[in-house]
């Protein structure tokens, strides 16, 4: 039912507008008796003080604690996920109808020995403080016809927000990280109540709530407005994103209308390459190619729980309940049809260094190996993904199922090119020393895609910091209360530091089984399954279905979807790069992003909005690609094993110094520049949480 028409003749354009001026906020497996693996001292990864001098997302180092809420001055309660309404800044107040800015609370912090409270959180501002006559706030989609004449009008509207982040150039944190402020409370006003929407104008705002207001039919119409301005609903639709050079100039933005979905906005580019997950579990797998920007066309998997668990984290993707084998003899996959890759992550349990005994499932398991060629055969993909236990290629009586799996996919349809290798998970950031086999395989007619590089190892190593089992839990106990809510976790007994089983800050996992943990929490007590969730690198809002046993099973099976994005992405940016004709079939990759700098080719910053939907001028170059990113500092730490053209072409970039002649990256200097910007598959896996950062790797 709509609202009856509204019986005033209010002008919701905002006469005065002006720019928002810039806020200065000045292998070998070795069995572990205990389970556990130490790694060391670990040192802090901090990033570079003095570049975060001048950043206003900078979080404050001193002492503070998180509260749950506050109670402003009028007795109004504010707690994080709120919006307040902040004082009225001074160079305002001489304009018409001034007013604030406003934050929706991420935190609320508390100094513990001052006793000030200020607010941590997101900045939200008036249309008219950021936008010009000449926008179309409404940017209207392709589809909008006359039937939707409120999307055609231009210029800022009454009581529409824009969130605003501003982002520097040189920093390689998600927007909506480095777009974090810190507020004193005396700023604030008062509570306000603001609505986030995917909808078009004039959904929700005062002109969809015309009986709240046929009180003021005859008042006025300044004072029409100025009630609808300190009482009307406020709605936001769309953010701005600002980009900030090194010197501190804005020189570009990135306007994105919020999307009717919580999971990360998929590339801006037309085509996405299609994925398959066959003996899927639950979905860590598929979990990783989403990060990776992979388009999921269905998942398969025989254990009715966890397929069901798959089903919850994948809506709009198929869902297959049944053996491979129904699913080629009953030709199923014609459902399916072709993919670019294809996953298989068959019953590793038989090919176990920890099977030392056989089980009543070993045969039926190992008989899945003999549908891998059938199901190449009938999917077709461009690329497969094998991923399994270590032990199905370094154990002697699992060498003739090795071979049977290495020539089966070799053979497969017109021949497929590969690679294997046991890949120890702790170097790309688990908090678990989880060694697995990973093979990789491309289409005779690609390219095989590289196996990315390590992200972390011990001190001195230039990469970042092993994780820690403590560091990796340290999200869950960020959550506090709230994680109570989830039937899959518990808290522990508290138990003082020195009666601590282990340092959890100094040790990690020595692997997960579909049992759980092989070492006991430092309480003590074993580890609950959203804990082993937390250290599979799965995010906290992951589906687990059934009892304990059955959740625990389902993570426990899975491949971490931190190590799948990272294999995902890069068969992504090789096939776009093979696509794009920036490299042959018979190229030689190890890594994707030196390849192409070898070859000269220039690879586009970030896609950026025109900057027409402000100012005139001449609009920012569109990147042509979707998974091919440009190279960052971290990537030049590779340059000195690289030819002289790449060497020269990282240093066009801005990434390395020296001359033409001789271009040295230094052990100390690489690790200067990792602590001030993190790799560009890193950079992605963070922003395939929408820009919520995982604390997989430290403080």
């Amino acid at each position: 039912m709509t609202s009856p028409r509204l019986p005033l003749t209010v002008d919701d354009s905002e006469d005065d507008t002006l720019e928002l001026d810039l806020v200065d906020l000045t292998s070998e497996d070795k069995a572990h008796a205990d389970g556990l693996v130490d790694i060391g001292q670990r040192t802090t990864n901090q990033a570079d003080v003095s570049n975060n001098a001048a950043r206003s997302h900078t979080r404050s180092w001193t002492p503070t604690n998180e509260i749950d809420s506050y109670t402003l001055s009028d007795g109004t309660r504010i707690r994080r996920g709120g919006f307040v309404e902040l004082k009225c800044p001074q160079h305002r107040q001489a304009q018409a109808e001034p007013s604030g800015d406003f934050i929706r609370i991420e935190r609320i912090l508390k100094h513990r020995s001052t006793g000030e409270v200020t607010l941590e959180g997101h900045r939200f501002v008036r249309e008219k403080y950021l936008v010009r006559k000449s926008f179309d706030g409404a940017h209207p989609r392709p589809d909008v016809t006359k039937e939707h004449p409120t999307n055609e009008r231009k210029g800022p509207r009454l009581n529409e927000l824009v969130m605003h982040l501003t982002v520097r150039e040189d920093d390689d944190r998600p927007a909506i990280v480095q777009g974090l402020e810190n507020v004193k409370i005396s700023e604030v006003k008062r509570k306000r109540k603001v609505i986030l929407t995917s909808t078009w104008y004039p959904k929700f705002s005062f002109r969809d709530q015309a009986h709240l207001y046929v009180h003021l039919a005859d008042r006025p119409k300044l004072e029409q407005r100025l009630h609808i301005l300190e009482t009307g609903p406020l709605v936001c639709r769309w953010s701005r994103t600002s980009i900030m050079s090194p010197n501190g100039k804005i020189y570009g933005g990135i306007y994105e209308y919020f999307q009717p979905h919580v999971h990360a906005k998929p590339p801006s580019k037309n085509s996405r390459y299609t994925f398959f997950d066959m003996f899927c579990g639950a979905g860590g797998s598929t979990q990783g190619a989403r990060q990776a920007g992979l388009k999921v066309l269905g998942g398969l998997d025989h254990d009715e729980p966890a397929i069901q668990a798959w089903a919850e984290n994948n809506s709009g993707s198929i869902d297959l309940n049944m053996d491979s084998f129904d699913f080629l003899c009953n030709e199923i996959w014609k459902i399916i049809g072709r993919c670019d890759v294809l996953n298989i992550s068959h019953p590793c349990r038989p090919f176990s260094p920890a099977h030392t005994k056989d089980g009543k499932d070993d045969e039926a398991n190992i008989d899945q190996l003999h549908v891998i060629k059938d199901l190449i055969e009938a999917l077709k993909p461009r690329v497969v993904v094998l991923e399994n236990t270590s032990g199905l290629a370094n154990l002697e009586g699992n060498q003739k199922y090795f071979h049977k799996v290495l020539n089966d996919i070799s053979s497969a349809g017109s021949g497929y090119n590969l690679g294997y290798k046991i890949i120890n998970m702790a170097d790309y950031g688990l908090p678990q020393e989880r060694k697995r086999l990973i093979i990789i395989a491309a289409k005779k007619g690609h390219p095989l895609p590289p196996f990315p590089k390590p992200t972390h190892g011990p001190e001195g190593s230039g990469l970042k910091p092993y994780v820690s089992i403590g560091h990796a839990l340290q999200r869950l106990e960020r959550l506090g209360h709230r994680a109570l809510q989830d039937k899959y976790y518990k808290v522990h007994k508290q138990v003082p530091t020195q009666e601590r089983v282990y340092n959890p800050y100094t040790k990690f996992v020595d692997c997960l089984t579909t049992k759980g943990a092989t070492c006991p929490h430092p309480s003590g007590e074993e580890f609950c399954p959203r804990e082993l969730a937390e250290l599979q690198s799965l995010p906290p809002n992951f589906h687990l279905m059934g009892s304990w046993r059955q959740a625990t099973k389902q993570v426990g099976n899975m491949f971490p979807p931190l190590m799948a994005e990272l294999i995902y992405r890069s068969c992504a940016q090789t096939l776009e790069a093979f696509d794009h004709g920036l490299i042959n079939a018979d190229d030689k990759i190890d890594d994707i992003n030196i390849t192409l700098i070898e070859k000269g080719v220039d690879i586009p910053g970030s896609s950026l909005a025109s900057a027409l939907l402000f100012d005139s001028g001449d609009s920012v170059s569109v990147s042509p690609y979707r998974y091919i990113k440009p190279p960052v500092l971290s990537d030049a730490a590779r340059v000195e094993h690289s030819s002289a053209w790449a060497k020269r072409k990282f240093g066009e970039y801005g990434l390395v110094g020296g001359s033409d002649d001789e271009v040295v990256v230094t052990r100390e200097e690489t690790r200067v520049k990792r602590k001030a910007m993190t790799s560009t598959r890193e950079r992605d896996f963070w922003n395939g949480y929408n820009g919520i950062m995982m604390d997989l790797t430290g403080d």
